[in-house]
């Protein structure tokens, strides 16, 4: 991080400072500690957002028969665009009547 923000600061002729607040621990002297706090849950979740995924394909298929996987299809894939705060590019929408 000194390195990085040092090159930045160098490129516009600023001095910065750095204090180390809190410390990494003796035995994590990279500092990578925090990562995987977060890569930990991070993984799980989206072990389940999968898990979730798959359980409601299949029980449609299963339900539905050869008609229930594009109907599975149809629906996360219009659940997901909808719910994932994702924006479309102003290209993609039809033009106004």
């Amino acid at each position: 991080m000194k390195t990085l923000v040092g090159a930045y600061a160098h490129g516009v002729d600023k001095r910065v400072t750095i204090e180390d607040v809190v410390p990494p621990a003796h035995y994590d002297t990279r500092g990578l500690t925090g990562f995987y706090i977060a890569f930990g849950p991070l993984v799980f979740t989206l072990a389940l957002v999968a898990g979730a995924a798959a359980f409601t394909t299949k029980s449609l298929g299963t339900y539905l028969g050869p008609v229930g996987l594009p109907v599975a299809t149809l629906v996360l894939l219009t659940v997901g665009n909808a719910t994932s705060g994702a924006t479309i590019g102003v290209d993609l929408p039809p033009t106004a009547a």
